[in-house]
């Protein structure tokens, strides 16, 4: 009779068990960072289209479906649950970006372009990036 013995069978297994627990934590870290680097182009294109709104229009949407108005970006931005990044329009000249550092929001924040911006300006209009 042809065929695989026991030991070839348990050997198969677990061979097969532990190429999962090397995959598996690897998969895993693959979809956070990108999940990061999605919350970070996302902050970087709500504030490009934040600039460009207010240049085209002359002052930011205040109403309360304005930032929806100005961007296609959700407001607030989030990773795995966690809120990285929220906008609050505070009038037709001011923007506020309030910045949280839980979880995996402090990598979005380390990423370039974003690590050390504090303020974006444009003309007569602010918007203001704070922790």
């Amino acid at each position: 009779m042809k065929g695989f013995t026991m030991i070839e069978l348990i050997f198969v297994i677990v061979i097969l068990g532990v190429l999962a627990a090397v995959a598996i934590p690897k998969l895993a870290a693959t979809r956070d960072d990108a999940e990061v680097v999605r919350a970070a182009q996302n902050v970087s294109t709500s504030l490009t289209d934040l600039m460009a709104y207010y240049t085209s229009q002359g002052e930011y949407d205040n109403s309360t479906t304005g930032f929806n108005n100005m961007t296609n970006v959700k407001n607030p931005i989030t990773v795995k649950g966690k809120t990285c990044a929220t906008y609050t329009v505070d009038s037709k000249t001011k923007v506020t970006l309030t910045k949280k550092m839980d979880g995996l929001c402090a990598q979005v924040w380390d990423m370039p372009g974003l690590k050390n911006i504090n303020a974006v300006y444009a003309s007569d209009a602010l918007l203001i990036i704070k922790q």
